[in-house]
């Protein structure tokens, strides 16, 4: 949909996800699917968190056209490996977390426990679209807090194949149109599909702080600094400041 003389709202939105949405062939060790927000002050995001993210990369690759994928960067996959360099891995990652943990973002991410799902919901389609209403609702709020509500958000989300996303754009469709909570259309968003592997700080850092919301969820008295670091902190809350039902949305059986 093309749009002539809109009016942006202050606010930019990158989504990724971690695990997957198949249910009938549940992995035991990460027994879930996650669709993390991360929305970012449109200014501070053009204006530093791309700059910085940016010269980041320039100082541990020489360049800045490295994509940072976590599932690479956890098991040392080529540049991530830096010759079996482990004090470069070691800081690189350091610095990677420092970085993204000292940047101002509000994070908004619905975990699906599939183990629950099963006995209920069994497409892999509904589960993507239940994470995607719950986090589009959400996302609602916090721009309704900021009355940001009545412009126009872009949701930047990585391209998943043709099918996937005809499919998805669908599912976004309704959920605006008014298949949501507030049982009203939402006309503040709109869905783009970024190339996959596209050099994109938003989505980087998406990926980067999607995984230790399952992690937690999954075994939540175990250390995660991770969590600690780049999530918690981040996470949208209510004026009570809780974040639970707010910028993490659990959906389980319990």
């Amino acid at each position: 949909m093309q749009h002539r003389d809109v009016e942006y709202s202050e606010f930019i939105i990158f989504a990724d996800e971690s695990g997957d949405t198949e249910v009938r062939n549940i992995d035991p060790n990460y027994p879930v699917f996650l669709l993390n927000f991360c929305v970012f002050h449109r200014e501070e995001y053009a204006g530093k968190v791309v700059p910085e993210l940016q010269a980041f990369k320039i100082e541990h690759f020489g360049h800045d056209q490295i994509v940072l994928h976590w599932n690479s960067i956890r098991v040392h996959k080529p540049p991530f490996d830096f010759g079996g360099d482990t004090d470069k891995q070691s800081a690189f990652v350091l610095g990677l977390n420092k970085l993204i943990g000292e940047m101002n973002c509000t994070i908004i991410a619905t975990v699906v426990d599939k183990r629950c799902w099963q006995s209920g919901r069994p497409t892999s389609l509904d589960l993507y679209g239940e994470a995607l209403r719950l986090c589009i609702e959400r996302t609602h709020s916090f721009l309704s807090d900021r009355q940001q509500h009545e412009f126009l958000t872009k949701v930047i989300i990585e391209s998943r194949g043709k099918r996937e996303n005809r499919l998805l754009q669908r599912a976004f469709q309704r959920i605006c149109a008014g298949e949501n909570a507030l049982a009203k259309p939402l006309t503040c968003f709109e869905l783009t599909f970024a190339p996959k592997d596209r050099n994109d700080a938003g989505l980087q850092i998406a990926d980067r702080t999607a995984h230790p919301v399952g992690r937690h969820f999954i075994s939540p008295e175990q250390p995660n600094r991770a969590w600690d670091l780049l999530v918690e902190p981040k996470l949208y809350r209510s004026p009570e400041d809780e974040f639970r039902g707010w910028g993490l949305i659990e959906l389980t059986n319990s």
